[in-house]
């Protein structure tokens, strides 16, 4: 099986990979590999691949700015469904209003379940450190991990 890109579209100046497209296609299988019923779907699959930036940040690309929006976690609702109204003329209706809203307070819980993970694996790795300290007889960095942010960087590092 073979992967072609058919182009990639947005801003690609440097090496900043938000704001851009990509557009691929699955395609080199034999013949033989696949039955005709599969040939069908199989020449309907393709892949887009989206890389989201900031929503204050323009694109080229109408749609990419759109999404921007859409899926912004900065964003309030209120502001999203003034800026779907002005800046790409999409009608409110209260069926999108809800919509909108339910985006929003999804992006907010996904970012507060990551915070929450973030947290959880800093503790643990904070507790195995003390644990590992303790049984390197190391009493005495423990509390200089604790009072110390960088030197607990480098202990995490060097020990765990």
């Amino acid at each position: 099986m073979e992967l072609k890109v058919k182009g990639a579209y947005g801003n690609r100046e440097g090496y900043d990979c938000s704001n851009v497209y990509t557009h691929c296609e699955l395609g080199g299988m034999a013949d033989e590999e696949i039955n005709s019923t599969q040939q069908k779907s199989y020449d309907l699959m393709d892949v887009v691949i989206l890389n989201l930036g900031d929503a204050d940040q323009k694109s080229d690309q109408e749609i990419l700015n759109l999404l921007n929006v859409l899926f912004s976690a900065d964003i309030p609702p209120e502001e999203k469904k003034e800026r779907l109204s002005n800046n790409f003329h999409i009608a409110m209706t209260e069926e999108l209003e809800s919509e909108v809203r339910f985006m929003c307070n999804l992006s907010q819980a996904l970012v507060e379940q990551g915070v929450q993970q973030g947290i959880q694996q800093g503790e643990d790795m904070l507790a195995r450190l003390i644990q590992k300290l303790f049984s390197l007889g190391r009493a005495e960095d423990v509390r200089r991990v604790a009072e110390d942010q960088e030197y607990r960087n480098t202990l995490m590092k060097e020990l765990l």
